[in-house]
This record gives structure tokens, C-alpha cells and sequence, in this order.
């Protein structure tokens, strides 16, 4: 097996699944590419959406877009952040 030290740089998005994985336990994380277009000329451009299930309320998600590669302790408060957004919209 071939290690690397970490520099703390997401460069995959298999890597930001796992990254946004740990970083909102509990939570259900979708990272995926953003394909290319006319749009979109990036090749490492993504997305992810991260989804809360609570039991007797509806489902709460929220998603962002990301470039490759991205600071790990950035990516980790977003994804905190949009957690607790969403959170707090729900509180009456």
C-alpha cells in the first residue's frame, strides 16, 4: 500500500464523500462530478447535498458546489454550516 502525507486538500470526490461523511455524522451525503458543458468547463467541478432524516418531520437537505482540489477544514464547516441552516429554519 503507498501512502501519502496529508496536506490537507481534498483531491477526489470520493475523498469529499468520505471527508463530508465523517465531518456530519448521521447525516446522508451525496458528493458527485459535475459533468462537463458548455456551462461547466471545469473536469474537477462537484456538488454535494447532505440530508438529514428526522424521525415525524420531513427530510431536510441542502447542497453546495465544490472545486478540486479544496481545503478539507473549509469543506468540513461548510458542510456543518448548511447543517445547522437548515436546522434553524425549522425552528418555530
Amino acid at each position: 500500500m503507498i501512502t501519502t502525507p496529508n496536506d490537507g486538500f481534498v483531491k477526489s470526490h470520493e475523498e469529499m464523500l468520505s471527508l463530508l461523511a465523517s465531518a456530519v455524522p448521521g447525516a446522508k451525503i451525496i458528493a458527485e462530478r459535475i459533468p462537463r458543458s458548455k456551462y461547466s468547463s471545469r473536469e474537477n467541478a462537484g456538488r454535494f447535498i447532505v440530508t438529514l432524516e428526522r424521525v415525524g418531520f420531513n427530510p431536510l437537505s441542502q447542497s453546495d458546489v465544490y472545486a478540486l482540489p479544496c481545503a478539507e477544514d473549509q469543506m468540513i464547516q461548510r458542510a456543518k454550516t448548511l447543517v445547522q441552516i437548515a436546522l434553524d429554519a425549522t425552528k418555530v
